[in-house]
């Protein structure tokens, strides 16, 4: 397994463990060991990302999902912060909730512009 494809597909593409290991034959839990052992590789690696959010272009659902990973938050984490449900958070990330007090909040929460 490579770092830089794992980065590419986990944050890019938007794959899961479970998604990626399948591309490589491993079991998810392999995957996450992996990136678990070569943590400080993998967070390098990710945080080369960041410019790609301030890319023209960019919908704003992909880059809230995008930031909100490479910081680490689960949608569950964001949700309890905002006083809302993991439900509604993933709404926004998949671009179903496009704007609205919740969305500015975890703009701000997030820091996107």
């Amino acid at each position: 397994m490579e770092i830089d494809k794992i980065v590419n597909d986990y944050f890019i593409e938007d794959k899961s463990y479970r998604e990626i290991g399948d591309l490589y034959g491993v079991s998810k839990q392999a995957v996450h060991a992996f990136v678990n052992r070569n943590k400080r590789e993998f967070r390098q690696t990710a945080n080369k990302l960041y410019p790609i959010l301030n890319k023209e272009g960019m919908e704003l659902h992909k880059k809230i999902k995008m930031k909100r990973k490479l910081v680490g938050l689960s949608q569950e984490k964001i949700a309890e912060q905002l006083g809302t449900s993991k439900q509604y958070i993933c709404g926004i990330e998949k671009g179903k909730i496009k704007s609205g007090n919740h969305v500015t909040m975890i703009c701000d929460l997030l820091e996107i512009n």
